[in-house]
């Protein structure tokens, strides 16, 4: 399932945990294309602990105009050919399914320009939730099968 958050202000990464029940620190994560603010540069194109994930927001509280999270089991990390990317991606509005871009990865979270977060992967039960916790009523949509 695929959710589409849009409307101001925008969640956070750790907003879109906590609306699925499950903490950052239970994935690794593979970040690409980050743009924002307070973010450290080295941490973009490249894999981290759910712990370092953690640790990063609990001490900037980034937001970001641009970034691809996608999240893997941990100890999981597939080899990445490509990064993910956002920007210029038209297959993240596609209306048929969107799988993660980092393969085995449990779902992805994408920042796309300011504007939107794009949540895919999804089971049922997280989509729901994420539906429940940015309605429409407040600026969000959801897309693809949120009701």
């Amino acid at each position: 399932m695929k959710v589409v958050i849009e409307g101001t202000p925008l969640p956070s990464l750790t907003d879109i945990m906590d609306a699925m029940g499950i903490q950052v620190s239970d994935f690794d994560w593979y970040v690409s294309e980050l743009e924002g603010c307070p973010w450290p540069i080295a941490s973009n194109n490249r894999w981290l602990t759910g712990e370092d994930m953690a640790a990063l927001y609990s001490s900037h509280e980034p937001t970001f105009s641009w970034g691809i999270f996608d999240a893997v089991a941990r100890g999981e990390r597939p080899a990445i050919a490509a990064s993910p990317f956002a920007d210029g991606n038209e297959a993240i509005w596609a209306p048929t399914s969107y799988a993660p871009q980092v393969p085995g990865a449990k779902f992805e979270v994408v920042f796309w320009d300011s504007s939107a977060v794009v949540v895919t992967g999804l089971s049922d039960a997280q989509g729901k939730a994420l539906h429940m916790a940015f309605p429409r009523r407040s600026g969000a949509k959801c897309g693809n099968a949120c009701g």
